[in-house]
């Protein structure tokens, strides 16, 4: 059989090809620690519109609507990724779960500490009330739009790059 041998290649493409399957790895391993972060955004999607629709044509539902789908939202936020269970070698991924809950801990302290004395108690003083709760609510949401606009600054488009647009 006449075979053309295969010309072997240069140090040069050597490296290139190499350099190119590390960052294949790279960017690998970065999807597939995001894996879970779709259906945490959905999930949070699908409570708030629940609980805004709800609270915006029956206001007093904000007094027991709230705590049990937020419940459900840190139930699912949990549970997603312990389903996914990829092992994926990435140092300070824990980082993220971290930042997370200091964003929303700083959040809802303020919250805490500015309405404090003003919390409703009756069904007069809720609906008094109304119109700094969707003030609240307003807050409450634009917390995590922040924290996903500084994560796409640092992260990459779509969380799933390492390159920034």
């Amino acid at each position: 059989m006449n075979e053309a041998a295969i010309p072997s290649p240069s140090a040069a493409e050597a490296r290139a090809a190499l350099a190119e399957v590390g960052r294949v790895i790279d960017q690998t391993r970065l999807t597939l620690a995001h894996g879970p972060a779709a259906p945490i955004l959905i999930l949070w999607g699908v409570i708030w519109v629940i609980a805004d629709c709800t609270t915006q044509f029956y206001p007093a539902a904000m007094q027991w609507l709230w705590l049990p789908l937020d419940i459900a939202g840190i139930g699912g936020s949990l549970w997603f990724p312990a389903r996914h269970r990829v092992k994926v070698k990435r140092p300070g991924l824990w980082r993220f779960g971290l930042a997370w809950g200091i964003l929303f801990f700083y959040a809802y302290l303020w919250i805490f500490l500015l309405c404090q004395a003003h919390w409703p108690q009756t069904n007069e003083q809720w609906q008094a009330f109304e119109p700094t709760y969707r003030r609240l609510t307003a807050y409450a949401h634009t917390i995590p739009m922040f924290a996903y606009v500084i994560m796409g600054l640092w992260l990459g488009r779509f969380l799933s790059s390492s390159e920034p647009w």
